[in-house]
């Protein structure tokens, strides 16, 4: 058997029939739920959401050993204070940064405004993965452009495979790497923002769609990652909206899973 096909399967000879390494239920998470280039890619396996930072949404994360995930009931679209209390215009300035480069920067109210709405976006997305239905009708209140075909396309896959991948947070992060999710720069009009955003270790666990039962022998650990995202200003909306995932990347083995680093 050739070398790449030695990572997802091996042959017992002594039962005489092949068995999955831990690598092949990787493949299966990408092919589930990465079909049409979606997912929020993942080394060893990947599902159809990320984890913020906020203690409200780990509130909704998914207990795996109890064998039904315990996903928060949040469903419709966002909950934000009416967009006439959001500001629509804000100064925007350049000063130097930590190592001495220009950057671009917004009051603090609307660096925290892209915070709130990025968190809510994946908390959103994580508390409804069981109901794929709810998914398609709000998706555009929180995602556009690139981000939006891709999270269209992992809904597609969870309707047709009647299941999905359910992650946790379970580790704390490497020493040394920030934690939570973080405004790292902002475009010079002040109305496009990329966010990072970083995750410990996390058991993983395939679910069904029908009745939220863990199908067995589906846990996977994932590495510790590290997720960009550009996210823009809708001025209708007056929220910030998830536009692009651009870098996914492997902190554990110090790799490149999408993107480019210095993009």
């Amino acid at each position: 058997m050739n070398r790449l096909a030695d990572y997802f399967v091996t042959y017992d000879y002594r039962r005489e029939r092949w068995q999955v390494k831990p690598m092949g239920w990787v493949a299966l998470f990408l092919t589930l739920i990465l079909v049409m280039g979606v997912g929020l890619g993942v080394w060893r396996g990947l599902t159809g959401q990320v984890t913020p930072a906020s203690a409200s949404v780990a509130a909704g994360r998914p207990a795996v050993a109890a064998g039904r995930p315990a996903v928060a009931a949040a469903s419709g679209g966002p909950s934000t204070p009416s967009a006439s209390d959001r500001p629509l215009n804000w100064p925007v300035w350049q000063e130097q940064d930590e190592y001495g480069h220009l950057v671009y920067q917004v009051p603090p109210e609307v660096r925290q405004m892209i915070l709130d709405d990025f968190t809510q976006a994946m908390s959103w997305w994580e508390s409804n993965l069981l109901k794929p239905d709810e998914l398609a009708r709000h998706l555009s209140a929180y995602f556009t452009d690139r981000e939006l075909t891709r999270r269209q396309g992992s809904v597609a896959a969870i309707r047709q495979f009647g299941m999905v991948g359910i992650v946790y947070e379970e580790a704390p992060l490497p020493e040394g790497y920030p934690t939570g999710v973080r405004v790292e720069s902002l475009a010079p009009n002040g109305r496009e923002a990329y966010v990072a955003q970083y995750v410990g270790r996390r058991q993983a666990a395939f679910y069904r769609v029908d009745d939220g039962g863990l199908i067995e022998g589906s846990q996977e650990t994932l590495p510790a990652m590290a997720f960009s995202y550009r996210l823009v200003f809708d001025e209708t909306a007056r929220r910030w909206l998830i536009a692009e995932q651009i870098l996914v990347y492997d902190l554990d083995n110090d790799f490149p899973l999408k993107g480019d680093m210095q993009r």
